[in-house]
C-alpha cells in the first residue's frame, strides 16, 4: 500500500506535464490519432477532441494544465476560426445579405435574452448581486456563440452558402451585443462607467473601421502585387494582420474576435479559394490551432458538476433548455421566414448552437465579480459541452446531406462539369504562374481533374537545353500547384510547330479549355494575336482563352465580362458562360456582364444561379458601338477584362470582332484581359459542313441577279465603285437613283469593314429597301478604301429596312462574313466576268 501511495504521490507531483516536448509530443498523439478513431464510429473528430480535453484536462487526469503556453495556442485557436471564417466567406454575397444576418442575429439575441431574464426572475442570485443586472447578463449568457464548427462546414464546400454566410454575421452580431452587456454590465456594477470609457469604446470602433476597410486592403494589394514571389512573407503578412486586428480589437474595449473577423474580411479578396495560400491558411488552423482550441474547451469541463445536487441541476436543466431552444427557435423561424430548405435550417442551427469562448468570459467574468454564483458557472461550464457535442453531430449530418442535395442538382450553383480537362501552353516562366492561377480559378473542383501543364522544346541543335530549360519551370509549376493541393499532369512535347503540337496534344488528352498567354504584341496588321495563336484558333475547336495578365490574379478589384451580339449562336456559349461564371464565383470579385439585348435572356439564366452569392451585375448594351465608351467608364488598371469572341467562319463571327483585342490593347494597355473562344463542331476550317442550309440565307440567296452583282469595276474610286453598284440596284425602285446612291455612299463609306485579305463589307440601314439586300461588287485591280491596307476586289453592301431590328441586321451580317470567308482561298468573285460565269464556277466549288 506504501509504494502504491508513493507511487501515486509521485506521478501526481510531475502533473500536469510542465516540460515543453513533452506537452507538444502528447498533444501530436492526440491531434493524429483521435481523429482516426472517433471518425471509425462516425463520431465527428471534433467531438473527440473535446472528450479528450475532458479526460486530460486539469479536472479529468490532469495530463495537461491550463497554462500560459496552451492558453496561448487555445486564444490563438478562437482567433483563426474567426479569420477563416472572414477569409472563406462570399464577401459580396455577405454585403448582399447582411440584412438577413442582421434579422437572424437579432432574432437570436432577442429570444435568448428574453429566456434568460426569465430564468434570473426564476432562479435564485447572489446576495450582493442586483437582480436586474443579474437578469441581463443571464440574458448575454444565453445569446453568445461560437463557430466552432465553421471548419465542418468548410469542408463540405458549403463556406459560401447562403444560410451560412447569414449564421456567421449573425454569430459576429449576437457575440458584439453579448460582450457589450457583458462590459456595460461590468463597469456599472464596479462603478467604473465613467465617459472615458465610452470614448475609448468608440474611437476603437472608429480605429478598428479605419483600418479595416480602408487601411488593411491597400497595403494588402500592395504587398500581394509586389512580393508575391515570397511564399513565406506572404503567409506570415496575413498572420501579422491578424494579430494586429485582435489587438487594436482589444485595446479598443472589445474582444479580439470582432478584429479577427474583421481582418478576415479585408483580406477576402486577396486570398482566392483555389490559392496555394487558402491552403496554407487551412492547413496550418486546421493541423494546429483550431484542433488545440477544441482541445482546451473540453479541458474547462469539471466531471464533477453531474454528482450536484437538485437545486443545481433545475438551474442547469433551465440554462440548457433556453440557450439550445432560443437557437432552434431563432433558426428554424429565419429558415421560414428567408424560404430555405429544412437542411439549411438545421445547418443554420448546428453553426449558432455552440457555445465557447464568449460564454465561458461571461460567466467566469460574472462570477469573479459576484453576479453570478457557483450554480451558474457550472451550468455554462456544462452547457459549453453539451452544446460542443450536438453542434458538430448536427452540422456534419444535415451539412453533407445538404451538400449532396446540392452535387444531385443540374442547376445548383454546385453543377460540377466531369469531363473538364484544362491544357495549360507554358513557355515564359514569369507569366507562366499567372496562367496556372487562372487555371487554378476556372477549374471545377467538384470535378477533381487535374491540370495538363504542357511545353513545347523547338526541334533542332539547342533542343537539350530548350528541354533543361522546360523542366526547371514545370517544377516551379509542380510546386505551385501542389502548394494548392490540385493534380497537375505535366507534359514535355518537341515539335517544330508549335500550333500544331497544342492543338495535337490538346486531342491526345481530349482537353476541353486551353489556356494560352500573350504579350500583348501585334506586330502584323493581318493578325489577330500573332502568327502561333492565329494558326491555332484554326486548328482547335475546344474553348480557347487568350490571356493577357499584367499582376497576380488575387490582386485584381473587379471582372468585367463583354458578350458580343449573337454570341448566344455559338454551340460552346454555355460552356464559356459557365466557365466565366465559375472564375468570377472562385475569385469572389465583384463581377459587371455586358451584353446584347438579344444574348441578355441567356446570359441572365446562366447567371441566375450565382447571384445570390456573387455580385454579379448584368447591364444591357443597346448600341454596340458605344461599348468601349461604356466599359472605359468603369475600367481600371487593377481589373480583368473577359472579352467573348468567336473564331472566323462560325454562326456569330462578325468582321469587327478581330479588331476588338487590338482596340483594347490600344485604349487600355495596362489592364489584363481575356479573350475567350468558345468551342464548336466545325468540319473543315473555312467550310461550311453539307446540308448547312445557313450558308446561303434569304440575302444571299436572291446576290444572285444581274441588278444586285456589279462585275469588272477598275481604275475606279471607292465613293464611284459604291454608287455604281447601289445606282445599279435603286433603277426603277426610287425616282432619283443618282442622288439617292449619293447620300447612301457617304453614310455606307465610313462603315468599311476588312472581312480578309481583298474583301471588304459596308452596311446601313435605309429607306430604300424593303428587306434585306445583299449587294456585290468586283474588281481585278482592286478598290483602295480608306483604312483599309489592300485593295479591295470583292466589295459587298448590306442594305437593311430602317425598320429592321439590329439582331436581324447582324445575323445578315454573319452571313454575309461566312459567305465570303467560304471563298478565302478562291479568286472566284472578283475573277468572274458576268453572273452565269460566276453561278457555274459556284456549283464547281
Amino acid at each position: 500500500m506504501d509504494l502504491i501511495g508513493n507511487l501515486t504521490e509521485l506521478i501526481n507531483k510531475n502533473l500536469p506535464i510542465r516540460d515543453p516536448v513533452a506537452v507538444f509530443a502528447l498533444l501530436a498523439v492526440i491531434l493524429l490519432f483521435v481523429p482516426l478513431l472517433f471518425k471509425k464510429f462516425r463520431i465527428p473528430a471534433m467531438v473527440g477532441l473535446i472528450l479528450t480535453g475532458v479526460i486530460i484536462g486539469p479536472k479529468g487526469f490532469n495530463l495537461l494544465g491550463f497554462e500560459s503556453g496552451m492558453q496561448l495556442l487555445s486564444t490563438v485557436g478562437l482567433l483563426y476560426i474567426m479569420f477563416i471564417a472572414g477569409l472563406e466567406i462570399d464577401l459580396n454575397q455577405f454585403l448582399n445579405q447582411r440584412a438577413k444576418a442582421i434579422v437572424f442575429g437579432l432574432l437570436i439575441f432577442g429570444i435568448a435574452m428574453a429566456g434568460g431574464i426569465g430564468i434570473g426572475f426564476l432562479i435564485p442570485h447572489p446576495p450582493k448581486a442586483d437582480p436586474i443586472i443579474f437578469c441581463i447578463l443571464m440574458g448575454a449568457l444565453m445569446s453568445s456563440q461560437t463557430l466552432l464548427t465553421y471548419p465542418l462546414v468548410s469542408r463540405l464546400g458549403l463556406s459560401k452558402d447562403i444560410s451560412v454566410t447569414i449564421s456567421i454575421g449573425a454569430t459576429l452580431l449576437t457575440d458584439m451585443l453579448a460582450l457589450t452587456v457583458l462590459a456595460v454590465v461590468a463597469k456599472i456594477h464596479g462603478g467604473e462607467a465613467q465617459a472615458f470609457y465610452w470614448i475609448r469604446l468608440v474611437a476603437g470602433f472608429i480605429c478598428l473601421g479605419a483600418v479595416s476597410i480602408y487601411l488593411l486592403p491597400r497595403a494588402g494589394r500592395w504587398f500581394y502585387k509586389n512580393m508575391s514571389r515570397d511564399d513565406t512573407a506572404e503567409y506570415l503578412f496575413l498572420f501579422f494582420s491578424l494579430l494586429l486586428l485582435s489587438s487594436i480589437s482589444k485595446l479598443s474595449g472589445l474582444e479580439p474576435i470582432i478584429g479577427a473577423f474583421l481582418a478576415g474580411l479585408s483580406l477576402n479578396p486577396l486570398v482566392p479559394d483555389q490559392s496555394r495560400l487558402m491552403n496554407r491558411v487551412q492547413f496550418v488552423g486546421h493541423t494546429l490551432f483550431i484542433p488545440v482550441f477544441l482541445i482546451s474547451v473540453g479541458m474547462l469541463v469539471d466531471y464533477k458538476i453531474f454528482m450536484t445536487g437538485t437545486s443545481e441541476w433545475i438551474v442547469i436543466s433551465l440554462m440548457m433548455a433556453v440557450s439550445i431552444g432560443a437557437k432552434f427557435a431563432a433558426s428554424f423561424l429565419s429558415g421560414l421566414f428567408f424560404k430555405f430548405k429544412r437542411d439549411q435550417s438545421w445547418l443554420m442551427f448546428g453553426m449558432v448552437v455552440n457555445k465557447a469562448g464568449v460564454a465561458l468570459a461571461t460567466s467566469i467574468v460574472g462570477f469573479n465579480i459576484g453576479i453570478f454564483g457557483q450554480d451558474v458557472l457550472n451550468g455554462a461550464i456544462i452547457i459549453i459541452l453539451v452544446t460542443c457535442l450536438i453542434g458538430p453531430w448536427v452540422t456534419e449530418n444535415y451539412g453533407r446531406r445538404y451538400a449532396l442535395s446540392l452535387s444531385t442538382t443540374p442547376g445548383g450553383k454546385n453543377f460540377s462539369n466531369k469531363n473538364q480537362k484544362i491544357l495549360v501552353p507554358l513557355s515564359n516562366p514569369t507569366t507562366s504562374r499567372h496562367l496556372m492561377e487562372i487555371a487554378f480559378m476556372i477549374r471545377d473542383k467538384k470535378a477533381g481533374n487535374p491540370i495538363y501543364p504542357v511545353s513545347i522544346a523547338i526541334d533542332g541543335p539547342g533542343v537539350k537545353e530548350d528541354v533543361m530549360r522546360i523542366e526547371k519551370m514545370l517544377s516551379q509549376t509542380i510546386i505551385h500547384a501542389a502548394a494548392t493541393d490540385i493534380p497537375v499532369h505535366p507534359e514535355t512535347r518537341i515539335d517544330t510547330d508549335i500550333a500544331t503540337c497544342v492543338s495535337r496534344t490538346a486531342v491526345e488528352i481530349q482537353a476541353t479549355c486551353i489556356i494560352i498567354g500573350w504579350k500583348g504584341d501585334i506586330l502584323l496588321p493581318k493578325l489577330i494575336f500573332g502568327q502561333v495563336l492565329d494558326r491555332l484558333l484554326e486548328q482547335t475547336s475546344e474553348l480557347v482563352m487568350v490571356c493577357k495578365i499584367e499582376q497576380p490574379v488575387n490582386t485584381f478589384q473587379k471582372i468585367i465580362v463583354v458578350i458580343p451580339p449573337m454570341s448566344q449562336r455559338q454551340s460552346g456559349f454555355e460552356e464559356a458562360i459557365l466557365t466565366t461564371k465559375t472564375l468570377s464565383l472562385q475569385s469572389g470579385l465583384k463581377t459587371t456582364v455586358f451584353a446584347s439585348s438579344f444574348d441578355m435572356p441567356k446570359t441572365s439564366e446562366l447567371f441566375e444561379p450565382a447571384k445570390t452569392s456573387s455580385s454579379i451585375t448584368l447591364t444591357t448594351v443597346e448600341t454596340w458601338s458605344d461599348i468601349f465608351n461604356i466599359i472605359g467608364q468603369t475600367v481600371g488598371d487593377n481589373d480583368l477584362v473577359v472579352l467573348l469572341s468567336c473564331r472566323q467562319g462560325s454562326l456569330a463571327w462578325q468582321p469587327g470582332l478581330d479588331q476588338l483585342p487590338r482596340y483594347f490593347i490600344k485604349n487600355f494597355p495596362k489592364t489584363s484581359l481575356i479573350v475567350g473562344y468558345p468551342s464548336e463542331a466545325r468540319t473543315v476550317y473555312g467550310r461550311f459542313p453539307e446540308g448547312d442550309s445557313s450558308v446561303l440565307s434569304s440575302p444571299i440567296r436572291k446576290l444572285m441577279s444581274q441588278e444586285r452583282i456589279v462585275f469588272g469595276m477598275e481604275n475606279e474610286r471607292s465613293e464611284e465603285a459604291v454608287e455604281k453598284m447601289l445606282v445599279n440596284f435603286l433603277k426603277g425602285r426610287v425616282s432619283r437613283p443618282e442622288s439617292t446612291a449619293s447620300i447612301l455612299s457617304t453614310e455606307l463609306l465610313p462603315t468599311v469593314l476588312e472581312i480578309i485579305e481583298g474583301t471588304v463589307l459596308l452596311h446601313v440601314h435605309c429607306e430604300s429597301t424593303e428587306e434585306p439586300t445583299v449587294l456585290l461588287g468586283t474588281s481585278n485591280t482592286g478598290i483602295a478604301f480608306d483604312g483599309i491596307a489592300d485593295p479591295a476586289k470583292s466589295i459587298f453592301i448590306l442594305l437593311s429596312p430602317a425598320s429592321d431590328n439590329p439582331e436581324n441586321h447582324l445575323q445578315t451580317l454573319s452571313d454575309i462574313a461566312r459567305f465570303a470567308l467560304s471563298m478565302k482561298n478562291s479568286d472566284i468573285l472578283h475573277k468572274a466576268k458576268n453572273l452565269p460565269e460566276l453561278e457555274s464556277a459556284l456549283k464547281k466549288l
